[in-house]
């Protein structure tokens, strides 16, 4: 329905070119975003380096009270469906976010206990 007529939409406006623009944005923002998080004390990448928007950090540390917390702070994440030991979140990252916004999140997972 609307959510697929908005979709074509968007395609049609930002053409062939502009989704390729929008990859690499959104490759280069996430890449940026992992090596940031994984440089904490407390996260490692799961799953390994090879992602285009999305990517999946394990902590030692409750995940449910980091996203919670992260939540507390305007910051939306969520926790990995079916993960049984509380230990996996899932990050995503858009062409949308900004530097300063992959920083933040950067920041308030290293201050997050």
């Amino acid at each position: 329905g609307l959510l697929a007529l908005r979709a074509t939409i968007y395609l049609s406006l930002i053409g062939k070119a502009g989704l390729q623009t929008v990859s690499k944005l959104c490759y280069q923002k996430v890449q940026y975003a992992a090596k940031q998080i994984s440089a904490c004390k407390k996260y490692s990448l799961k799953f390994g380096k090879e992602f285009i928007k999305e990517f999946v950090i394990e902590t030692s540390s409750s995940a449910k009270k980091i996203v919670d917390y992260c939540l507390q702070n305007g910051i939306l994440i969520q926790c990995l469906d079916g993960d049984n030991t509380d230990s996996l979140i899932l990050i995503a990252v858009t062409e949308k976010r900004t530097k300063e916004e992959i920083d933040k999140l950067v920041e308030i997972l290293e201050e997050c206990q």
